[in-house]
């Protein structure tokens, strides 16, 4: 028999930012920008010194764009518009022709933050891992929990001492989910426990349902022996 928790029974967590708002909107303000300034003044504690930085995300570390919380062009088309149009909703923007200005600032933007983003999922870094094995579960994505770790290597270190009791250790994997965020561990961890929960019950009652066939089939198979009996004498 297998278990598992499909992956759309979990919630939707929001992505974090865990910079400062006020320099999430100076930074989305310099990457909108034709020629961006990168990490200057204020910002500089974002700058990338490392050996083998990117030049396409114009000075930034990978992981200062992952921490804005930007993972989609929605999301970033939003930010974009509080801060050059505050106050304005969609409909504000599309009669005042705004749109327009908009969606530049977006395509600017997004390519320099989707490469941070890609970059720091393969990588990992500092945050929530999500622990899996395809094989865990008929019908899911083999989904097991969530855990908390500084990098990849001690996530499957943890993964495995936790969960090898389930799977083989060497099946289990890990994948990064998001930043920095204890409390997101937690409300994960728990939606896992409720589509267990909710599987369990579902299994306890198709038991019954077996149990209940196997006792109307016993009761058959004594009917008909009955009448052979019957028959013989």
């Amino acid at each position: 028999m297998t278990y598992g928790v499909s992956r759309y029974t979990l919630p939707k967590l929001d992505p974090i930012c865990t910079l400062p708002i006020t320099h999430r909107d100076r930074i989305v303000k310099d990457l909108v920008r034709k020629n961006p300034f990168g990490p200057v003044g204020e910002l500089s504690i974002y700058r990338d010194d490392s050996k083998y930085r990117s030049d396409h995300l114009r000075g930034y570390k990978p992981s200062s764009l992952f921490r804005l919380g930007i993972r989609d062009k929605d999301f970033l088309r939003q930010i974009i518009a509080s801060i050059v149009y505050p106050g304005l909703t969609e409909k504000d923007l599309k009669v005042n022709r705004k749109s327009g200005p908009i969606t530049r600032y977006v395509n600017r933007a997004w390519p320099i933050l989707r490469s941070a983003i890609l970059s720091i999922k393969s990588g990992g870094g500092p945050g929530v891992y999500e622990v899996y094995d395809y094989r865990f579960g008929f019908h899911t994505y083999g989904t097991m929990g969530y855990v908390s770790a500084d990098d990849p290597t001690t996530a499957l270190i943890i993964a495995k001492t936790v969960f090898g009791f389930i799977v083989p250790d060497d099946t289990v994997r890990v994948r990064f989910i998001e930043w920095e965020s204890r409390d997101c561990v937690d409300i994960l961890n728990l939606s896992v426990i409720a589509a267990l929960s909710e599987n369990i019950q579902k299994l306890e009652n198709k038991k019954k349902e077996i149990d209940n066939t196997v006792e109307k089939n016993k009761s058959h198979m004594d009917t008909l022996s009955n009448i052979m009996r019957q028959d013989n004498n």
